[in-house]
Formats: C-alpha cells, structure tokens, sequence
C-alpha cells in the first residue's frame, strides 16, 4: 500500500480509492470463511481471557495464504517480512498507542 498511496505530514498514508481499488482481494467461499471466521473469534475469545495466540494466529495467517493461492514459498517470505514489520512496529513510535492496536481481521463478526 505504501508505493500506492500519497503520503502526508507526520508519514501517514492517504487511502482514497485510486491508490488502494487495485490490491487484490479475495472473497473466500461458505466454507474458507467459516474456518477463518472460527479462528478469529477463538483468538479474540484467548485474548480476553489474557492467553497466547501466536499459533492460532499462524493458522489463519495458513489459511489466508491458500485462499490467495500462496506457494508454501511465498508463505514462508510474508510470514519472515511479518515478523520483521512486527519487531519494528514495536519499538517505533505510533500515534495509536500498542494496546490500541487491531487486526483487520478483528472485524469479523
């Protein structure tokens, strides 16, 4: 998103849709969003309750790359580009402070 969309004062990305109509979204059939939906919730659920969702986690990461089509390849380089993201993410400074942070995925009902 960051090579598609403008950015503004204090680094932060304007999204309209010109910059973000064209990344690929794909819609997940009855029974792929049945299984991410279920996994989701579990995670939310574990949260709450103040356990580890790691493994969780990487399920739905698993299971979001077969919906995209991901060779076990390219799975491997967004989980490793994951991890990075992340470890950076929590030692720079965010105008949202961490606990604040949310997937996307979070959503789901």
């Amino acid at each position: 998103i960051q090579t598609r969309a403008a950015e503004r004062s204090g680094g932060f990305l304007e999204y309209k849709p010109m910059y973000v109509e064209k990344i690929p979204i794909r819609i997940p059939n009855a029974s792929q969003k049945k299984s991410i939906e279920e996994k989701v919730k579990e995670v939310l659920r574990k949260k709450k309750g103040g356990h580890d969702t790691t493994e969780l986690e990487r399920e739905i990461d698993k299971l979001v790359c077969k919906l995209y089509g991901l060779s076990q390849e390219e799975c491997e380089m967004l989980e490793q580009y994951l991890k990075k993201t992340e470890s950076d993410s929590t030692t720079a400074s965010s105008p949202i402070p961490q606990e604040q942070w949310t997937s996307p995925l979070t959503n789901v009902a």
